[in-house]
């Protein structure tokens, strides 16, 4: 019976260890840019490199990447970025996505390809809620997103807007959320 029990738990700890799973690959890359793993062990990235969740991506001054993610959502990271993968899942059902940006630019396209689509980018008290969307956006003190395609809901603790037309923006800060307001061609 104990030899059982011993190998349902090693069964069970092999599947319950995530953060080890690849959930997306540096398609392209200027520059210098690093992996910070959840083990803080640094990467020197280079195509072909796997991202993993818990990982932390940074791009170094005048240097920027691509990552193609599992679920073939692509980021764009530019220059001077720092971003933590928190959570990540996708499946036939499901697609779960968690992004901690701590400075930076990036663009996100994502094809809504499950049912149940949740994701979400978090900067500092702000949270980006994703639905089928493109976007470009710059995380700083007065940061601002631009919608290009499908549907993001910019939250601010208790308040929040909705950026439903392609080249509506918002910046935001550590406070408030500015009016929505239609960003040129």
């Amino acid at each position: 019976m104990r030899i059982i029990y011993f190998f349902s738990v090693v069964v069970l700890l092999g599947y319950s260890l995530p953060a080890l799973a690849e959930i997306g690959t540096i398609t392209s890359l200027t520059g210098k840019v690093q992996i910070r793993t959840n083990k803080a062990e640094i990467k020197v990235v280079e195509v072909g490199t796997s991202v993993h969740m818990n990982d932390m991506i940074k791009v170094r001054t005048e240097s920027s990447t691509t990552i193609l993610m599992n679920d073939q959502s692509i980021f764009t990271v530019g220059p001077k970025s720092t971003l933590v993968f928190d959570d990540f899942l996708y499946d036939e059902i499901n697609q779960k996505l968690r992004v901690r940006i701590i400075d930076g630019s990036l663009t996100y396209d994502s094809p809504n390809l499950t049912v149940k689509s949740d994701r979400e980018f978090i900067y500092r008290n702000n949270t980006l809620v994703i639905r089928g969307t493109e976007f470009a956006a710059k995380f700083s003190l007065q940061s601002q997103i631009i919608l290009l395609e499908g549907i993001i809901e910019v939250k601010n603790g208790k308040s929040g807007i909705l950026l439903d037309k392609p080249m509506q923006s918002v910046k935001f800060g550590s406070n408030k959320i500015s009016d929505l307001f239609l960003v040129s061609h």
